[in-house]
C-alpha cells in the first residue's frame, strides 16, 4: 500500500472518530435543561471576547448569545461583593464537559464577573472567572455543581486551550508548584485589547480541574503580587 493511501486512512478514521464523538456530544442532554438551546463556544473563542477594552472590564461584557446571564443587574454577596454570573456551553478541542446524573449529562461552565468592593460598583469589574461546573458566587441557594471527582469529565485542560486565532498569548510568569499554580499571560487582539489571562492549575486527591481568569490589570502587576504570594 502507498504512503499515499496509507495516510488518507488515517485521515479518514481520524474524521470518522471526530464526527462520531461530534454526533455523541450532540445527543447528550444539556445541564442545566435551560442551556440545551445556547449556542456552544470555543474556549479560546470565549478568552477572545473577555479581553478588556480600554483598560477595563464593565459590568455589561460578554453580551453574546452563546453565555446566558442569570444575575439581574448586579449581585451582592452577603460579604460585600459585587458580581453577575452567568453559564455557558464550553468546547475544548472539540471536548465537552460532563457529569454523571441518572447518566452522562453536559454540564455548562460558569462565567463570573467579579468586583470585591461594593461600593466600587461603577469603578467596573475586577476580573473574569470562567470555570468548568455550576460555581455560583456567594452562599445562596442556587444549583451547584462543582467540576471535580469522578462524577465528572472534562474538568481539566491545558494552558494551549486558551489560544485562538483572534488574539496572542505571551507568557509573563509561572507561579506555584507542578500539581498547584498558576500561568500568567499578556493578551494581545488584533483590534487593539489588551489584559491578563490567568491560568489556574488545582490537583487533589479527587482529580484535576483547572479554571482561567481575564483581568485589566497588567501581567507583570499580577505577577509581581503572584510571586510575592507563592
Amino acid at each position: 500500500m502507498s504512503k499515499i493511501a496509507c495516510l488518507m486512512i488515517l485521515l479518514s478514521f481520524g474524521f470518522a472518530s471526530n464526527s462520531s464523538a461530534q454526533t455523541k456530544n450532540a445527543n447528550l442532554a444539556v445541564f442545566p435543561r435551560g442551556m440545551q438551546n445556547a449556542p456552544p463556544i470555543t474556549l479560546g473563542e470565549l478568552i477572545y471576547q473577555s479581553i478588556p477594552s480600554d483598560g477595563r472590564i464593565d459590568w455589561d461584557a460578554l453580551q453574546i448569545p452563546s453565555v446566558r446571564w442569570l444575575t439581574i443587574g448586579v449581585g451582592t454577596t452577603r460579604w460585600g461583593d459585587s458580581f453577575r454570573y452567568g453559564l455557558v456551553r464550553v468546547r475544548v478541542g472539540g471536548r465537552v464537559t460532563k457529569v454523571l446524573r441518572q447518566r452522562w449529562e453536559e454540564l455548562s461552565w460558569s462565567v463570573t464577573l467579579d468586583k470585591g468592593n461594593e461600593a466600587a460598583r461603577a469603578e467596573g469589574v475586577t476580573s473574569i472567572t470562567i470555570r468548568p461546573g455550576l460555581t455560583p458566587p456567594g452562599d445562596g441557594p442556587e444549583l451547584r455543581e462543582m467540576c471535580f471527582g469522578q462524577r465528572f469529565e472534562g474538568c481539566d485542560f491545558p494552558s494551549s486551550a486558551l489560544r485562538g486565532p483572534k488574539h496572542k498569548l505571551t507568557l509573563a510568569c509561572s507561579v506555584g508548584e507542578e500539581s498547584n499554580g498558576e500561568d500568567v499571560f499578556h493578551a494581545t487582539t488584533a483590534d487593539g485589547r489588551v489584559g491578563t489571562v490567568v491560568w489556574t492549575k488545582s490537583t487533589g486527591s479527587g482529580g484535576t480541574s483547572n479554571d482561567v481568569r481575564v483581568l485589566s490589570d497588567p501581567a507583570t502587576t499580577y505577577c509581581r503580587a503572584a510571586q510575592s504570594q507563592w
